[in-house]
């Protein structure tokens, strides 16, 4: 069986785990919390480096889709705000600590990473992986473009 095939075989196994319909464990929400907030941290203090924009990108992408699968209480404009002012901080190649987010962007920022980590506390854990598996196709998929195929 094949690496995907076998993926898909686990995951329908697993959705029989009652586990998966329960909130994360408090110490596991903080874990993973807690360098989303030293990134944000980083950035509001003006050290806008590479780790820490990835960092939060990841973080919009995913409170961006755990919210269209209808768990998130943020408008879409705020995710939409924050992923155009890091556009050109992602776009500009090489980071530089020259860089800077706005002020708007910063607001926006600090609006997602709380809801991320309300959502890492409250949303059942089947929902976060699902939204889990669709950043990491969504990251396979921007690999195999800048990737070309070699003949």
């Amino acid at each position: 069986m094949n690496r995907i095939g076998k993926r898909k075989s686990l995951t329908l196994q697993s959705r029989h785990n009652k586990a998966l319909y329960l909130s994360m464990e408090r110490s596991t929400t903080d874990s993973l919390v807690l360098p989303v907030r030293v990134a944000l941290e980083s950035v509001r203090r003006g050290h806008v480096e590479r780790d820490a924009v990835v960092c939060l990108s990841e973080i919009v992408l995913l409170t961006g889709f755990l919210t269209q699968a209808g768990h998130g209480k943020l408008e879409q404009y705020v995710l939409d705000g924050a992923g155009r002012g890091q556009l050109p901080v992602l776009d500009a190649g090489e980071f530089q600590t020259s860089h800077e987010l706005g002020p708007n962007t910063i607001e926006a920022l600090t609006l997602i990473v709380n809801e991320y980590d309300r959502l890492l506390r409250e949303t059942r854990l089947l929902a976060i992986l699902d939204a889990n598996e669709r950043f990491e196709r969504l990251r396979r998929s921007a690999m195999a473009i800048q990737q070309p195929e070699k003949i």
